[in-house]
């Protein structure tokens, strides 16, 4: 999946950090207190645009199932992308001009699922190359 993914986006698969699988369960309500969700949050990590593999400079991010009711992906400017397996989102953490500043426009949310179960994987993709940083220990 993440050579696809580098082939896709053109950007080296060394530059990625390693996948990550997301499963999020249904709950009764949107408030439930088990209710499985993230908060309207940004992918950059000011921390990172000072190591090795610089910024992380987009987010691909590929829906593993439909999900029947709710679970989707809300972007701020007022739209959201419901899940449906094998449909990928694909978007800029940073700016073109300046790959060390956040693009306002894609701070996100991941919306409770309330029918069904969401699987999904995350991919984050950096300015430079990760995994040597990584596994040199240069990315925490």
């Amino acid at each position: 999946i993440t050579e696809r993914v580098a082939d896709v986006t053109q950007v080296p698969s060394v530059n990625f950090e390693y996948m990550q699988l997301l499963r999020y369960y249904e709950c009764a309500t949107p408030t439930s207190p088990d209710c499985q969700f993230y908060r309207r949050h940004h992918d950059t990590i000011p921390e990172l645009t000072k190591m090795q593999p610089g910024p992380r400079v987009y987010t691909f991010f590929l829906y593993l199932s439909d999900v029947e009711d709710g679970g989707g992906t809300k972007f701020d400017g007022g739209f959201t992308v419901q899940p449906k397996a094998g449909r990928a989102l694909f978007w800029p953490a940073t700016l073109p001009e300046d790959p060390f500043r956040s693009d306002d426009r894609t701070h996100h949310e991941a919306l409770p699922v309330l029918k069904g179960t969401k699987y999904a994987a995350n991919f984050w993709l950096h300015q430079f190359d990760y995994v040597t940083a990584h596994n040199s220990g240069c990315t925490s």
